[in-house]
Parts: structure tokens; C-alpha cells; sequence
């Protein structure tokens, strides 16, 4: 649940923020629509490689969709 706070930024500024597992800044996501205007999100930490996997989100048109996500992230 650490990682519910990043999920408010990104709807709300279009970025991730800081990582809550070790502070970087250095976050990504990647946002993939399902079904009409909800699909998942994926955020993660460049640095620490920790991350988390929201689904039944509601994905804005102005977010960065089919991100390749790294294969060495923790979720």
C-alpha cells in the first residue's frame, strides 16, 4: 500500500514522485487501457527497483501508455 500516495500524484500531475520504498525520484509507469477508459497501472523505482501494479484504474488519455516495463522490478 505504500505506493497508493504515487498513484494520487500521477492522476492528479501526470507524475510519479518520490519512490516510498527508498526516496529516489528516479520513478517511472506504464498505463495500459483494457476495457474503454479502465485498464492498469504499473509504478516503479529506477533505483531500488521496487514497484506496484494498480488494476481497475481509470486510465487518462494524457497518460504514458504500453511503457515497456523493466524486467527486474519488484511488485
Amino acid at each position: 500500500m505504500k505506493w497508493i500516495d504515487n498513484l494520487v500524484e500521477l492522476t492528479e500531475t501526470g507524475k510519479v514522485g518520490k519512490c516510498p520504498c527508498c526516496g529516489s525520484y528516479d520513478t517511472s509507469y506504464s498505463a495500459n487501457k483494457i476495457s474503454g477508459d479502465f485498464g492498469h497501472i504499473v509504478l516503479w523505482c529506477n533505483n531500488c527497483k521496487n514497484g506496484y501494479n494498480a488494476s481497475r484504474m481509470k486510465i487518462n488519455d494524457s497518460f504514458k501508455t504500453n511503457t515497456p516495463i523493466p524486467n527486474n522490478i519488484s511488485l
